[in-house]
């Protein structure tokens, strides 16, 4: 007895499944990047026959057998995160030091909007480098010290739509210049928003003007008029007099506080598939969470989105990083080749202080092998017998690369 239905249960629609059926419609009358027209031919292939997989069977008294198909494991995949979050979030837990940590959150102003599509590496890039220096620079004034940040960068917002920000995890301490003690924060205010908030785009701002000097920005389309010195200083100019958008969450309960906060966004991509609700006449219909609009229990409230299927496709290859693209990245004492010496003093330093608590930290153990799977008839253990082979022909047919006009 073959059955074709998965072991775990899936959401009813996938973005895979919509590349499947549409993605060769939309390539053939739309333009994209190498990058984009990879991730679309790759996820549509993704946990299908294209990429072969095993075969299980019962290893009980029944003829129970399942195809199982492989991942694709491209970072853009709502399917093929899960694992690779956690075995990331493995070495992040042996890297946790006993004290608070915060949430910062930098965001680019929508005033780039028309910019941003054109020089994704030089804003992306910036993003990083701005955050980086606008940290060190409060811990240096404040608290005489170097504070260690794990920064993930996302692109996107709730319905599919360009917003770079930054989510930052910042340790609730300083180590001092001199490298012999350990400032604690504790539960007080990180810094202060609004300086933080002045700084990072007074930088911002200041950076782009050197990457326009040195002629590293692209003027296209909506953003042409900008290759005007006169236009783009304005542009410069009116940003730098409105107030830009930083935001500092109160310290984490704990060690498990911390590790739902890694896991949630380090591995996250544009949309997962849980939140894709239909699939018909042409149109995409997906759940999305309104900040602006806020419950009685002041928690955004979740609305619905439709959308063509040809835009809800632009709308999530446009959150396609550059190659090879590093998105999570680290600050403070946490960069560069010393992480673990640094970390290892931090920890020292950190037993001597006096507010130090007695009871040792209890990092949370995390599981990052998949449960052995079981047949859905008798109970018995489903066993990989037989590998499929991939399919030549694939799911998608690739055509012919364009890259963005």
């Amino acid at each position: 007895m073959t059955v074709t239905t998965p072991i775990n249960p899936r959401p009813e629609y996938s973005v895979g499944d919509i590349f499947r059926q549409y993605g060769d419609m939309y390539d053939k009358s739309h333009p994209m990047s190498p990058e984009q027209c990879k991730v679309l031919r790759t996820l549509s292939k993704c946990r299908t026959a294209a990429l072969g997989g095993h075969l299980y069977v019962c290893d009980g008294d029944c003829d129970y057998e399942i195809p199982v198909y492989n991942s694709c494991r491209d970072r853009h995949c709502p399917l093929c995160q899960g694992i690779a979050m956690k075995k990331w979030l493995a070495k992040r837990l042996q890297e946790l030091l006993p004290v608070p940590y915060y949430h910062t959150i930098f965001t680019i102003s929508h005033g780039f909007d028309a910019l941003l599509p054109y020089n994704e590496r030089v804003f992306y890039d910036t993003l990083f480098e701005v955050a980086s220096y606008s940290l060190d620079y409060m811990a240096r004034k404040y608290y005489d010290g170097i504070v260690g940040t794990t920064a993930i960068l996302h692109t996107w917002g709730q319905r599919l739509q360009r917003h770079p920000h930054l989510h930052c995890l910042v340790t609730g301490g300083a180590l001092s210049l001199d490298r012999k003690r350990w400032i604690p924060i504790g539960d007080k205010q990180l810094f202060d928003v609004k300086e933080l908030a002045q700084i990072f785009r007074d930088r911002f701002c200041e950076r782009l003007r050197c990457h326009y000097r040195k002629g590293r920005l692209v003027f296209k389309h909506k953003a042409a008029y900008l290759a005007n010195e006169q236009a783009f200083e304005d542009l410069m100019v009116q940003q730098e007099s409105m107030a830009w958008n930083v935001f500092c969450k109160r310290p984490f309960a704990g060690p498990e506080t911390v590790v739902e906060y890694l896991g949630r966004y380090s591995h996250r991509v544009a949309i997962s598939n849980r939140r894709i609700q239909s699939v018909a006449n042409g149109q995409v219909v997906f759940t999305y969470k309104d900040y602006r609009d806020l419950d009685a229990q002041n928690k955004p409230k979740e609305k619905t989105e439709p959308c063509s299927i040809e835009e809800f496709i632009r709308r999530f290859l446009q959150h396609v990083l550059p190659k090879g693209y590093q998105k999570i990245r680290y600050f403070g004492f946490m960069a560069g080749n010393k992480r673990l010496e640094n970390l290892e003093l931090c920890r020292q330093l950190i037993r001597r202080h006096p507010d130090f608590p007695s009871e040792p930290q209890v990092i949370p153990e995390l599981q990052t092998a998949f449960e052995p799977t079981v047949c859905p008839h008798c109970g018995a253990q489903l066993v990989a017998k037989n590998e499929l082979k991939p399919k030549r022909a694939g799911p998608y047919r690739q055509h012919k690369q364009r890259k963005v006009a």
